[in-house]
């Protein structure tokens, strides 16, 4: 199958001040267990990624195309160019962290699609891994920096809060928002950017948190659990009915994938991120392994060791 510019759109880059080369950095001893100092930080507004007031208003107030009560694949494409930089200005604000360097791309992500790169040609499929999650919406391509979002005519809505009321009886059931899934993509990267800053501070991050080849079930849920955070207590997503596994077996039955990793991964993470921050919550995570099958069982457990460590 070829694929040409038509069929994916590079949206571009936003690079902001001192921005971070995950490809530069040193790898640290997984061994090593850390407590990170954690010190809050309050950035002026000018440290924001800079948006008009205006033309956000204008942009978040635009309209997109809909046909059968779903968002067009050129709608989709239309708004993701248009509103990535109010999305992350929007992440930015309402977490007071910041995105260094992130570029955006929009392309069809179904599993006999995946032969693409960022400039429309043709590559080798594992460029691209194939998820057994299910189809994916978006996509986080670690150490570059840049995210894929789908253009599928998939979505319930372009974002919770605009959706039309004809599809809100729809949510329980699914839970497609374009807005939803880039911030979701969006948390991704500011998980590996907080990495990245740990080491470059001198702490050992697990290598399971920033290298695919060293990734373990228990480390993608947590890294999942934050990425589906995001979106969801900014309000641009509700979380479906959640199970809560019995047993190791339930973790890891394929009929339980979805809600193991995107509804019982933020049930297990949402308090402790509630209570210490985005920025200060990634950073103890990810200074420490990541969570056991009895810890992910028993979350209080977990949550109880990462306390007993900082208080070493």
């Amino acid at each position: 199958m070829k694929f040409g510019l038509q069929d994916l759109v590079l949206i571009g880059a936003m690079c902001l001040p001192s921005a971070l080369s995950h490809a530069q950095l040193f790898k640290s001893d997984s061994s090593m267990i850390q407590s990170p100092n954690i010190s809050s930080i309050n950035f002026e507004e000018g440290d924001y990624f800079y948006l008009d007031s205006t033309k956000m208003a204008e942009i978040k107030n635009k309209e997109y195309p809909y046909f059968r009560n779903r968002p067009t694949k050129d709608g989709i494409t239309a708004y993701v160019f248009e509103q990535w930089e109010s999305v992350i200005y929007d992440f930015q604000k309402f977490f007071n962290v910041q995105i260094y360097s992130l570029d955006f791309e929009v392309a069809s992500l179904s599993q006999e699609d995946r032969k693409i790169d960022r400039k429309g040609n043709v590559v080798i499929a594992t460029n691209i891994p194939k998820s057994d999650l299910g189809d994916e919406l978006g996509a986080y391509h670690l150490g570059v920096d840049y995210v894929t979002i789908s253009n599928e005519e998939k979505y319930l809505g372009y974002s919770l809060k605009t959706a039309k009321k004809t599809v809100l009886r729809d949510i329980l059931s699914t839970n497609k928002f374009v807005r939803a899934v880039i911030l979701h993509e969006i948390a991704h990267d500011y998980v590996q950017q907080t990495g990245a800053e740990l080491r470059m501070e001198g702490y050992a991050v697990n290598p399971a948190f920033f290298n695919r080849s060293f990734s373990t079930p228990q480390s993608i849920f947590l890294e999942e659990g934050i990425a589906e955070y995001c979106p969801t207590v900014m309000e641009e997503l509700i979380q479906g009915k959640m199970e809560i596994p019995k047993s190791p077996e339930d973790m890891f039955d394929k009929k339980q994938r979805l809600n193991f990793y995107y509804n019982y991964s933020v049930h297990f993470v949402q308090d402790f991120l509630k209570e210490k921050g985005l920025r200060d919550g990634i950073r103890i995570l990810l200074s420490n392994p990541p969570p056991t099958n009895s810890e992910i069982l028993n979350p209080k457990k977990y949550f109880d060791r990462l306390n007993s460590l900082r208080k070493e």
